[in-house]
């Protein structure tokens, strides 16, 4: 008896506190779109049976984007926040001309070849939890904001030595930073755009055989309700 009036005491004093915690918190949700502009895959190298092949920057294509958001900022730090964002883009592989090194492991000796690397569909998924501060004016609010987030990358229809459509995914962290703005049109409805770059390093196994990283420039509109 005394151990269950303990537990119920305890969920009764965290729930309380929960929705203390709730009630100052202000909430918004948001949908949003805009461009992704992708710098070059950069230190691209081959893996497995292609490790010791080096290629130049690989050159990816300026893509649509589209997703969504949700967050709060505190009542009592109303200039603190804490954001999920997800968004989608698709900054597929352009065929291009490249130079390509081959190393020989066993000599150390190597190769330069110029070489044509076909194109491919490149899918990317981006969940990130952001830390956003603001300046909370009642009109207008600039912010900014960082955090750590997981990009999910799919590589598919290129052709290589070993297949004519290879494909391959990867999952790995990536680095979210924003910077933006928002425009009350009413109490609870903004606008908002923002300029999101982001940072990670993609591992394609299976028949792609090859890894780089992956940076992006992505201007971003979008409508909020807030509540």
């Amino acid at each position: 008896m005394k151990l269950t009036r303990t537990v119920f005491l305890t969920v009764a004093v965290l729930s309380s506190l929960a929705t203390a915690s709730l009630a100052r918190a202000e909430f918004y949700i948001g949908a949003q779109g805009g461009v992704t502009v992708p710098n070059k895959l950069s230190n691209v190298e081959g893996i497995d049976h292609d490790a010791g092949l080096k290629t130049s920057d690989l050159k990816l294509a300026t893509s649509g984007l589209y997703g969504a958001k949700a967050g709060y900022f505190f009542r009592r730090f109303p200039w603190l926040g804490v954001e999920g964002d997800f968004y989608v883009s698709t900054p597929h592989l352009e065929q291009q001309p490249v130079t390509q090194r081959i190393s020989n492991p066993i000599t150390g000796q190597s190769i330069q070849v110029q070489n044509v690397q076909p194109g491919g569909h490149l899918h990317v998924y981006t969940a990130a939890v952001n830390i956003v501060v603001r300046y909370p004016g009642k009109r207008f609010q600039p912010y900014v904001g960082v955090g750590p987030g997981i990009a999910w990358a799919r590589m598919s229809n290129l052709p290589t030595a070993s297949s004519p459509s290879a494909s391959a995914s990867d999952s790995s962290p990536m680095l979210n930073v924003i910077v933006g703005g928002r425009f009350f049109l009413m109490k609870h409805l903004a606008l908002f755009a923002e300029y999101k770059y982001n940072r990670s390093t993609f591992d394609f196994g299976n028949n792609v055989q090859f890894k780089g990283d992956y940076s992006a420039n992505n201007f971003v509109g979008g409508i909020a309700l807030h509540f």
